[in-house]
């Protein structure tokens, strides 16, 4: 059998702004923003757009009251952004939407991030299950939860100083970024020092190095990659 190439990983970054919690809660704004966990640039274009709130209403979605009262207290900049951006039927965002994915899914190996599992994702599927009556192009097994991979290296939402405007997708998109990265940015330093530790106690002791690498990382090694590590 011919072997394929494996795809190149790309990560996205979801971000929806809603008129509440729930599975049907209108959507004002989906944002999809492609980023690299090591910072370095990326030659496709974001998606962003501002739904046009009746169409979401025709469809069935729900205004939560607690929801609504909570965006009155919220930036003036935000609200005035939401007015006055270009509006999108709720439809043919989320098709937009898709194909945008399914086109980056074609050539990448796409990582599907948003701040917590149980809240972007879920809606964002459901409307395409709804509206589309189709799957999302992505693969369950690449959705990544960026506030747990962020505190499993110890940073938080307020150790990275926000830039634009709180509650838009895009800057809040660019915001779980910047924290995603500099996330990666420690695990890579400590994976770095732990390697190096690992290599200086074993480097004589072969099969001891094996097992310890594979005990600290989850990954085994083969024995040109041990040879190439400890020379």
């Amino acid at each position: 059998m011919e072997k394929t190439n494996k795809k190149n990983r790309l990560e996205v970054m979801l971000d929806l702004e809603t008129m509440g919690i729930g599975e049907k809660a209108a959507i004002l704004e989906i944002s999809l923003v492609p980023f690299r966990l090591d910072g370095a640039g990326v030659d496709v274009e974001p998606f962003h757009k501002t739904i046009d709130m009746t169409s979401c209403l025709l469809e069935g979605m729900k205004v939560e009251d607690d929801t609504q009262r909570w965006w009155m207290k919220q930036e003036a900049q935000a609200k005035w952004s939401l007015r006055h951006s270009e509006k999108t039927d709720i439809r043919d965002a989320i098709r937009q939407s898709h194909d945008w994915l399914a086109a980056l899914c074609s050539g990448y190996e796409v990582h599907l991030w948003c701040r917590g599992l149980n809240f972007d994702v879920p809606k964002y599927e459901r409307c395409v299950r709804m509206l589309l009556e189709e799957r999302t192009p992505y693969d369950w097994w690449n959705l990544e939860d960026a506030r747990t991979y962020a505190h499993t290296f110890d940073v938080h939402n307020a150790d990275i100083e926000f830039v634009g405007t709180r509650h838009t997708s895009e800057a809040d998109c660019q915001h779980q970024i910047r924290i995603v990265q500099e996330a990666y940015k420690r695990n890579f330093s400590m994976r770095h020092y732990a390697a190096k530790a690992i290599v200086d106690e074993y480097k004589n002791d072969r099969s001891k190095f094996l097992q310890i690498w594979k005990e600290t990382f989850g990954e085994s090694l083969t024995e040109e990659e041990a040879e190439r590590i400890l020379n």
